[in-house]
């Protein structure tokens, strides 16, 4: 494992009440991009197709959706991906031919033959990507108004592809963040009476049980420890920005305690990025809900960053 001494040296401390991070993600990657090995690059880019699959949603439900920077993958690939693999839902229409994995669609607005040069298939595509297209175009208009999101969905998919990893890092995080999708998406299952086996994503020990079990901790507390309680008072809280910000701290804290005694290794340049777009995310929300909601909301749950996990459960059931 590489070390990079000189370069975590000089990376500004950050904390999860800070209002700016001293990076952007972007910045942060042209930093990195002179001292990262090939296959640390790997683990770097993996992180980020956070971003790509942000625009691949939006793409689908915005075409002229403007990508956001950073993105692994361009608007014209994602376009062959989405057409394509509406094409080949349609092809039993008459005025679609699929030809050796080529698509033929007819352009009703244009009065004219559109090809497809290219194939669905995308090597450099991870295959979650046409999954969750193909997925998201045979149910989206059936969806129910009560139901889970397709971005959290879309995640799920994400962290279920990421957590096989070679990486012990990037797989457990990925884990985390599994787990952490599926438990929500099993509660809400379990307040709206939806069917588990069909939101739950992944083939863990975890996500089985998810799908299983009718205990009320799903049967899981002796296997996730502390994860089981917290999340299930996170769930309890009606504010969504509250809710986003105890989950953001509950991973920043799990980041503190996986990378303590790795201070120059890659896995703590990981973790840097993934604390610097936790901090991204709330300034940028800082901007776009404006000032006042920003620092009411800090203002009421500030505080809970300086408590350790063991203090947060027990705030939480305290309120039950």
């Amino acid at each position: 494992m590489s070390a990079y001494h000189y370069l975590i040296s000089g990376l500004p401390d950050i904390a999860i009440d800070d209002r700016m991070p001293p990076y952007s993600t972007m910045e942060f990657k042209d930093i990195l991009s002179e001292y990262l090995t090939k296959t640390d690059t790997y683990l770097f880019e993996l992180l980020l197709l956070e971003i790509d699959n942000k625009n691949l949603l939006e793409q689908i439900k915005h075409p002229d959706y403007d990508l956001l920077d950073g993105g692994k993958f361009t608007f014209e690939e994602l376009d062959v991906l989405i057409t394509g693999v509406q094409a080949d839902l349609d092809r039993t229409k008459d005025h679609n031919v699929y030809i050796d994995g080529v698509y033929d669609a007819y352009d009703d607005s244009q009065f004219k033959i559109k090809r497809f040069k290219n194939r669905i298939k995308n090597k450099y595509m991870p295959a979650y990507f046409e999954q969750f297209v193909r997925m998201y175009l045979e149910e989206a208009k059936f969806e129910d108004e009560i139901s889970i999101s397709w971005e959290d969905r879309l995640s799920a998919m994400y962290y279920d592809f990421a957590v096989k990893s070679a990486n012990e890092f990037v797989a457990s995080w990925s884990e985390l963040n599994l787990n952490i999708k599926n438990i929500f998406t099993a509660i809400t299952c379990r307040k709206y009476n939806l069917n588990r086996e069909k939101y739950i994503v992944g083939h863990t020990e975890t996500s089985n049980q998810l799908r299983l079990s009718a205990a009320c901790d799903f049967d899981l507390s002796e296997t996730l420890g502390d994860l089981v309680p917290a999340l299930m008072g996170i769930a309890e809280e009606r504010d969504f920005l509250q809710r986003e910000w105890k989950t953001d701290l509950l991973k920043w804290e799990w980041l503190d305690d996986r990378i303590f005694t790795k201070v120059f290794e890659i896995d703590y340049i990981l973790a840097y990025l993934l604390k610097l777009q936790m901090l991204e995310y709330w300034s940028n929300l800082d901007k776009h809900k404006g000032e006042e909601a920003f620092r009411q909301l800090m203002g009421t749950i500030s505080m809970s960053s300086h408590h350790s996990l063991e203090e947060f459960i027990l705030m939480t059931a305290q309120k039950q």
